[in-house]
């Protein structure tokens, strides 16, 4: 059954749920943004950082823990951003994470962010 929730994850990827959960509150504390599951799906899946189902079910966790929040809806999608305990998760258990996950994931991040502030200028320009 474990295989099933590690498939897809690149060598030195994330396996246990307490890690991806980290990953997910390092990420929102460090792009300073909220981040849709779409976009966070986005951000961790490209780079085989962790596992679909794994983020699916994380995600689902941290919102039952009160580590995040909807901030606001967009296209029928909640935005989350990080609650206080969300932001001591991230501060206090970030070692939890190997290094080079969390610098692809936030750099991945980054240019996502990037993409969509231009996909939106350009449509207020247009």
């Amino acid at each position: 059954m474990r295989d099933f929730f590690t498939q897809g994850i690149a060598p030195g990827g994330l396996t246990t749920p307490q890690e991806t959960r980290v990953l997910v509150c390092h990420l929102l504390y460090s792009v300073k943004k909220p981040l849709s599951p779409s976009q966070i799906n986005t951000i961790v899946l490209q780079d085989g950082l962790v596992n679909y189902f794994e983020l699916s079910s994380c995600l689902a966790q941290l919102i039952e823990s009160g580590h995040i929040v909807p901030e606001y809806t967009k296209d029928d999608e909640d935005f989350y951003t990080l609650t206080d305990l969300g932001v001591e998760t991230a501060q206090k258990l970030e070692k939890m994470v190997p290094k080079s996950v969390r610098e692809k994931a936030v750099k991945a991040a980054i240019k996502l962010l990037a993409r969509v502030d231009r996909d939106q200028t350009a449509k207020t320009d247009i």
